[in-house]
């Protein structure tokens, strides 16, 4: 009768020990799985009078080989040109006014608080991100006077901030601080369009000599929460059945998907893989209008490399995209 009790003790004991084991392999599992996740998806808030892009990666069951996925928008609204004076008006160096500005603010620094995040923004000097705690990142130090693209040609002006705090792989940390006209010198917003790739707008009072170089803060600053439209970019992968073939398809949709919701115009948006991968192609594509009107031809295109689509129209609501790699 001891032996038997002996017996059966052992038993529960292998049993608990096997169902500890398994446990253990399911919550790793998922803790993998999580981390992958975090690459394979991505959500943000698309609003108006925006520009854009995000990224995500997945990799390829059949050769391991890792792919990436791309939504880029543009939500800026065209302004009709304005009636200009037929008197030419010359208006300050805009790249002396950015030192003027610089020099104003040396030793100071301006700050930005949210989503558990606080940026200082040191003009002319560097850049900082904390959480107010452990985490501190440096997101670079001040590098030189940049022109970016404006939309009727025109240079707009920043600051490139370079040699921040190492992230992901090889990456570091930069930052390009885009200059507006404003009643207050301030920080309007802090985005990452793309990894460890940081934008901040900031506006002053001095930027208001040159309309030209530098726009009114009222064109960037966010409008009300209601304007604002949470959206997320996935890639997963499809067993296409008839080929045993896997398809890797990337989806940019807003949250809650299936109802119209509050629509956003978009003046351009694209969605596309890296071109690296030679041996596949793209074998399907989706675009779709609120309340699930398929895009017709004309709305939209295949990139020449074959790479993904983009839009043709210049002012167009997109509530669904997808393209399909095989």
């Amino acid at each position: 009768m001891d032996s038997l009790q002996r017996m059966d003790s052992n038993f529960v004991k292998l049993l608990v020990a096997i169902l500890l084991i398994c446990n253990c392999v399911v919550i790793m599992a998922a803790t993998l799985d999580r981390e992958e996740l975090k690459e394979r998806s991505t959500a943000f808030h698309i609003r108006p009078n925006q520009q854009a892009s995000y990224t995500v990666f997945i990799k390829h069951p059949d050769n391991d080989e890792k792919i990436g996925c791309t939504f880029s928008y543009d939500t800026r609204a065209e302004v009709e040109p304005e009636i200009k004076a037929l008197k030419q008006v010359v208006y300050p160096d805009p790249e002396q006014i950015i030192r003027e500005v610089h020099d104003r603010f040396k030793g100071q620094c301006l700050q930005r608080s949210g989503n558990g995040w606080t940026f200082h923004l040191c003009p002319g000097d560097k850049i900082t991100q904390t959480d107010g705690g452990s985490l501190n990142f440096l997101l670079g130090t001040f590098k030189a006077i940049e022109k970016l693209p404006g939309n009727d040609g025109k240079p707009l002006y920043s600051a490139k901030y370079t040699d921040g705090t190492a992230c992901e792989g090889q990456l570091v940390r930069q930052t390009s601080v885009v200059f507006y006209c404003g009643d207050i010198s301030e920080i309007l917003f802090t985005e990452e369009p793309t990894m460890c790739n940081y934008r901040i707008g900031f506006a002053s009072p001095e930027m208001c000599a040159n309309p030209d170089a530098f726009p009114q803060k009222t064109a960037v600053v966010t409008k009300a929460k209601g304007d604002e439209q949470p959206w997320f970019l996935e890639a997963t992968l499809n067993r296409i059945s008839s080929e045993e073939q896997t398809a890797v398809v990337c989806t940019a949709k807003p949250a809650g998907y299936g109802s119209s919701g509050n629509a956003i115009d978009f003046s351009a948006f694209s969605l596309s893989f890296d071109n690296k991968h030679e041996d596949m192609k793209l074998i399907a594509y989706k675009a779709r209008h609120p309340n699930r009107v398929p895009f017709l031809n004309s709305e939209i295109q295949v990139s020449p490399d074959g790479s993904g689509i983009s839009s043709k129209s210049k002012s167009t609501k997109l509530h669904y995209a997808s393209i399909s790699l095989a």
